[in-house]
């Protein structure tokens, strides 16, 4: 993330050779402490012709190469699909956001004291993950289980699909139970789990991979596939 960064790395390299064997003396030689309080530096700044000096020191065994200086990238076509509740789930939706609170009548239950589950957001954080998840269509319950709101997403997703022409389509999901109610809609689907379903994408093999984005966050090359949704 800049040359603040760097002692570590190099010190594996050499041993300190370059740049030190400390990293305070790194700090030392070549920063000055910007914001303080005290002792505690929260901003280190570099001294002037240190960014030259290290960039020889390092520079035996050190390339550095810009993405603009050597990549020509197509550019990304977004193309976002409005999807809308129907007015009972806008309604239902609408209720949890002014009460943190939706009761589940899933049984004979027509009153709040004899219903079956509620979906709860005791805490702001809470609240806003619970919005998220019934707008997906699904959301966890005050015992876990899964009430489900709407498939307007899955319906959307599979009029994706169709136009898609056989093309690959990569879906981000954002919970287990999106999973689960996308692995029953497309059987043919693929969830992300091993670097052979990375290879049997990029291959064109997989007409669908489910992937959650904190499992590809790690510099995945998932590259060679068709569309992302």
């Amino acid at each position: 993330n800049g040359y603040m960064d760097l002692w570590p790395e190099l010190f594996l390299i050499d041993g300190g050779a370059a740049l030190g064997k400390t990293l305070g003396a790194y700090r030392q030689t070549y920063f000055y402490p910007g914001a303080h309080k005290g002792h505690i530096v929260y901003d280190w700044k570099m001294k002037r012709g240190s960014r030259e000096l290290i960039d020889h020191r390092i520079s035996s065994f050190c390339l550095s190469m810009s993405k603009d200086d050597w990549l020509q990238l197509p550019p990304i076509i977004y193309n976002e699909v409005p999807v809308r509740m129907t007015e009972t789930e806008r309604r239902s939706y609408d209720q949890f956001v002014l009460d943190s609170v939706l009761p589940l009548y899933l049984g004979r239950a027509s009153t709040v004291e004899e219903m079956d589950s509620a979906i709860v957001g005791s805490t702001a954080a809470t609240a806003l993950g619970k919005m998220l998840q019934l707008a997906n269509g699904a959301c966890y319950d005050d015992s876990g289980g899964v009430f489900s709101l709407h498939a307007h997403k899955i319906e959307a997703l599979e009029d994706l699909v169709e136009a898609a022409n056989g093309q690959p389509i990569l879906v981000f999901y954002s919970y287990k139970h999106d999973l689960f109610r996308l692995q029953a809609a497309f059987p043919s689907g693929k969830e992300l789990k091993t670097s052979d379903d990375i290879t049997a994408w990029n291959n064109g093999e997989l007409p669908i991979l489910f992937c959650h984005p904190a499992a590809a966050g790690h510099g995945l090359n998932l590259q060679e596939g068709g569309h992302i949704i």
